[in-house]
C-alpha cells in the first residue's frame, strides 16, 4: 500500500472514529502528505471537527478543506433575523464598545468590521 493510500485510510478511520463527525459524505484524498477533505456536513461544528480529526493523523502536512455546510431548510434563518441577533449579542457584550463594530449579513454569512481597543 502506498504512503498516500495509507494516509487516506488513516484519515478516513479518524473521521469515522470521531463522534463529532456524523456525516458519511466526507471524501478524503491524499497526495504527498496533503489531505483534501470534500463533501457536505449539516453544521459548522461538524466541519471544524472533521478538520481537527484530519490534523490529528500523523503524516498530514497540510489540509485542503472543501467541505460545505448544507443547513437543512427547516433550520435556515433569514438574513434579517441573523443581523438582528448579531446586533443584540454585541449590545449585550459590555467588552465591545457601542457602535464600534458594523455588521453585514449576506446569504447567511456575517461579516463584522470595525476597531476595538482589545484583541478579540
Amino acid at each position: 500500500m502506498s504512503h498516500d493510500t495509507s494516509l487516506q485510510h488513516r484519515v478516513t478511520a479518524e473521521l469515522i472514529w470521531d463522534p463529532a463527525v456524523t456525516s458519511s459524505e466526507i471524501g478524503v484524498t491524499a497526495k504527498d502528505g496533503v489531505v483534501a477533505l470534500t463533501g457536505q456536513v449539516g453544521n459548522y461544528d461538524e466541519k471544524l471537527a472533521a478538520e481537527a480529526a484530519a490534523r490529528r493523523v500523523r503524516g498530514v502536512k497540510a489540509i485542503v478543506e472543501e467541505i460545505e455546510v448544507n443547513v437543512p431548510n427547516a433550520l435556515k434563518r433569514p438574513d434579517e433575523d441573523i443581523a438582528a441577533t448579531a446586533v443584540s449579542r454585541l449590545a449585550w457584550n459590555v467588552a465591545v464598545p457601542p457602535d464600534s463594530i458594523s455588521i453585514q449579513v449576506s446569504k447567511g454569512i456575517i461579516t463584522l468590521t470595525g476597531e476595538v481597543d482589545h484583541h478579540f
